[in-house]
C-alpha cells in the first residue's frame, strides 16, 4: 500500500499509516510462522482484523468525517441527531424501545449520506439533513442494550469499525449503569480518547449545580477507569431543548435552561474541518496500540514457563554436549604416536633451512601410515593404517554416532520437565512426545558434533603454526647457520691468505655441524612431544569448540522448536511509534 493508496491528508500523514500498517503486517508474519504456540492463531486473527481496519482508515481518503453515535436505551440518541441535524424531527424519537431500528446517516450532502450509508451496507438508511457540519457525517445507532441490541450488534459494530469521532451519549439521570458502561468499553477502547466525545444528556433533569463541575469530573474519571482510556471532559446537554418543537413531556419540563450544546457543536465543527488526517492518524496508533498490548497480556502470563522452559532445554543441551564430547575424547583411534606424526608432518611442511630438511627426513622415516618405517611396523594392519589415514583423529563416523546418542539419551532425560513447561506457557501437547527430543538431537547434535574433528585438526595445525613462526626457525637454524657460516667464512680466509685448509678440517667441521643440527632437532622434539600429546590437543579443541558450540545453541535454528521458542518472547509490547501531530 503506498503513497495514493493511504488516505491521509498529507503525504507525511500517509508515510505514517504506512508504517503503522506495516507494523500490521510484519507482526501477522510472525504470528503465522508460530505453528506450535497456541495462541497464536487467535492473535494472528485479531492482528489481521487489526490490519483490514487501519487500512481502511487509510482508504477513507477525503471522505468526511464520521461520527457515530451510541450510547444505551433512553439516552436520547435520535433527539440529539435531531438536535445537531438542525431541529427538525429527522430521525425516529420517542418512549418506545428501541426507537432506533437500524443504522441511520445524515449529511448536508445526499450524496455523502448515500456514500457512507452503502459503505455500511445492510439496511443502513441515508437521510439529508442540512442541519449536520459541513465535511461530516453523523451516524445513529439502534441502542446497546435495547431487547434488540444482538440482533443489531453486528450493524452497531460495522458502524464504529467506519467511525473517526465516536459520542457516547448517556442519561442524566442515571449515567453510571453499569450496564451501559460495560457494553460501551469494546467499542470505544478501539478509539484515541481524543476521539471520544462524552455527552451527558437531558441535563435539565437535574439541578443546574449537578449538572457540571464536579459531578462531570467524577463521571469521567469513572469512564477512563473502566475504559483505561483518557478522555476529554463530558459535555451536558439538554438535546430536546434544541429541536424547533421540543414536546416536553407533561411533569418532565427543563428544571433550568444551561447546557452545553453549542459547545459541543463547535467541536464537532471544528472536527469535520480541520482534524480529519489527525483524528485517523490517533485511531490508527490507537488499534495498534490494543493489537500489541493483548500480544503481551497473551505473553505476560505464560512467560515464566517459557523462560524455565527455555533454561531447561539449554541445561539439558549443554549437559547433551559435555555428555557428547567425552564420547568423542574417547573415539578409537586418537594414538599419541598418530597425533605427533601429524603434528610432525605439518611443522616439517612449513619449516625451511637445515632443520626443515632434518624435520622432513625424519618425517618420511617415521611418519605412522606414510612413512617408511611406519609401513613396515608389524604391529600396524593395512586396515588400520587406511583408517588412520582416512579419519586420522579416530573413526569419525562411528563416534560421531556414538556422541549423538549420548546427547540423545541425555535430553531425553531431561524433557518430560521441559515439554510440561512448554505446554504452560502455550505450546501444544504434542510436544512431549519424545520422538520431539528424538528429532530435536538428531537435527542439532549430529551436524555440530560432526565438526569436532575439524576443531581438533584446526588445534593441531594452529600449533604447529606456533612451532613454525619465523622467531622459532630462526632461533633453532641459528646454530647450524652459525656453524657452516663460521667454517665457510674460515675457508674463504684461508684461501685468500694462501693457506689451505686440511681435508680434516672439513671432515671435523662437517660431524660438527651435523652434531649442533641433531641438538637442535633433539630441543626440537623435546619441545615437540608434549604439544602432540592427544590428551593436551584434545582439552584445548574442546574448549575452544565448547565455546562455539555454545554460542551455535544460544542462537539454534536446526529445528523449529527452539526457534519458535525464542520468537514467542521476542514478540513485542506496545511499540514506541511517533505521537500524532498536535498532541
Amino acid at each position: 500500500m503506498r503513497g495514493e493508496a493511504l488516505g491521509a491528508a498529507v503525504p507525511e500523514d500517509a508515510a505514517r499509516l504506512e508504517a503503522i500498517a506495516a507494523d500490521l503486517a510484519a507482526l501477522e508474519a510472525r504470528l503465522g510462522k508460530l505453528s506450535l504456540w497456541r495462541p497464536a492463531a487467535a492473535l494472528r486473527a485479531l492482528c489481521a482484523g487489526t490490519l483490514r481496519a487501519v487500512r481502511a482508515i487509510a482508504a477513507r481518503r477525503e471522505r468526511p468525517l464520521v461520527a457515530v453515535l451510541v450510547g444505551p436505551s433512553g439516552a436520547g440518541k435520535s433527539t440529539l441527531v435531531n438536535a445537531l441535524a438542525g431541529g427538525e424531527e429527522i430521525a425516529a424519537a420517542g418512549r418506545r424501545r428501541p426507537t432506533t431500528e437500524r443504522v441511520a446517516v445524515f449529511a448536508s450532502s445526499a450524496g455523502e449520506a448515500e456514500a457512507v450509508a452503502a459503505l455500511l451496507g445492510g439496511e443502513a438508511a441515508a437521510v439529508p439533513a442540512a442541519g449536520v457540519p459541513a465535511g461530516m457525517v453523523l451516524v445513529d445507532t439502534p441502542d446497546t442494550d435495547s431487547i434488540g441490541a444482538e440482533r443489531h450488534r453486528a450493524a452497531v459494530d460495522r458502524a464504529v469499525e467506519e467511525a473517526d469521532l465516536l459520542l457516547c451519549v448517556f442519561d442524566a439521570e442515571n449515567p453510571k449503569r453499569r450496564d451501559a458502561v460495560d457494553r460501551l468499553e469494546p467499542l470505544v477502547r478501539r478509539f484515541d480518547g481524543r476521539s471520544v466525545l462524552i455527552v451527558v444528556n437531558k441535563c435539565d433533569r437535574l439541578d443546574e449545580a449537578d449538572s457540571r463541575g464536579a459531578v462531570l469530573d467524577d463521571f469521567r474519571g469513572h469512564l477512563a477507569a473502566a475504559w483505561g482510556v483518557a478522555l476529554e471532559p463530558p459535555l451536558a446537554v439538554s438535546a430536546r431543548r434544541h429541536l424547533r418543537e421540543p414536546a416536553w413531556d407533561p411533569g418532565a419540563e427543563p428544571r433550568h435552561g444551561g447546557d452545553r450544546f453549542a459547545e459541543l457543536r463547535e467541536r464537532l465543527a471544528a472536527a469535520a474541518a480541520a482534524g480529519r488526517a489527525e483524528r485517523r492518524l490517533e485511531n490508527a496508533l490507537r488499534l495498534r496500540e490494543l493489537l500489541y498490548a493483548e500480544v503481551e497480556a497473551a505473553l505476560t502470563v505464560r512467560r515464566p514457563a517459557l523462560e524455565a522452559a527455555r533454561a531447561l532445554l539449554a541445561r539439558a543441551q549443554a549437559g547433551a554436549l559435555e555428555q557428547a564430547l567425552a564420547v568423542l575424547e574417547r573415539g578409537e583411534g586418537f594414538a599419541a604416536g598418530e597425533a605427533a606424526a601429524l603434528l610432525q608432518r605439518q611443522v616439517a611442511a612449513a619449516w625451511s633451512g637445515p632443520l626443515g630438511w632434518l624435520l622432513l627426513l625424519w618425517y618420511r622415516l617415521s611418519g605412522p601410515g606414510d612413512g617408511i618405517f611406519g609401513r613396515l611396523a608389524p604391529w600396524r594392519s593395512a586396515a588400520r593404517r587406511r583408517r588412520a589415514a582416512r579419519f586420522p583423529f579416530g573413526d569419525t563416523p562411528a563416534a560421531v554416532g556414538e556422541a549423538v546418542r549420548a546427547w540423545r539419551l541425555h535430553l531425553l532425560a531431561a524433557w518430560p520437565e521441559a515439554a510440561e513447561r512448554l505446554v504452560a506457557g502455550g505450546f501444544d501437547p504434542a510436544v512431549r512426545d519424545p520422538r520431539v527430543a528424538e528429532e530435536l538431537a538428531e537435527r542439532v547434535a549430529a551436524p555440530l558434533l560432526s565438526r569436532f574433528p575439524g576443531w581438533v585438526e584446526e588445534t593441531l595445525g594452529a600449533t604447529a603454526r606456533r612451532f613454525a613462526a619465523w622467531p622459532v626457525q630462526a632461533l633453532f637454524n641459528a646454530p647450524v647457520v652459525g656453524m657452516l657460516g663460521w667454517i665457510g667464512v674460515e675457508a674463504v680466509v684461508s684461501f685468500f691468505r694462501g693457506r689451505i685448509l686440511p681435508g680434516d678440517y672439513f671432515t671435523h667441521g662437517f660431524w660438527a655441524t651435523l652434531l649442533v643440527g641433531l641438538l637442535s632437532f633433539t630441543v626440537l622434539q623435546i619441545a615437540l612431544r608434549p604439544a602432540g600429546n592427544p590428551q593436551r590437543l584434545l582439552r584445548r579443541a574442546r574448549a575452544r569448540f565448547s565455546g562455539a558450540a555454545a554460542r551455535h545453541l544460544a542462537r539454534l535454528t536446526d529445528h523449529p522448536l527452539p526457534v519458535e521458542i525464542e520468537e514467542v518472547l521476542r514478540l513485542p509490547g506496545a511499540p514506541a511509534g511517533p505521537p500524532p501531530q498536535g498532541r
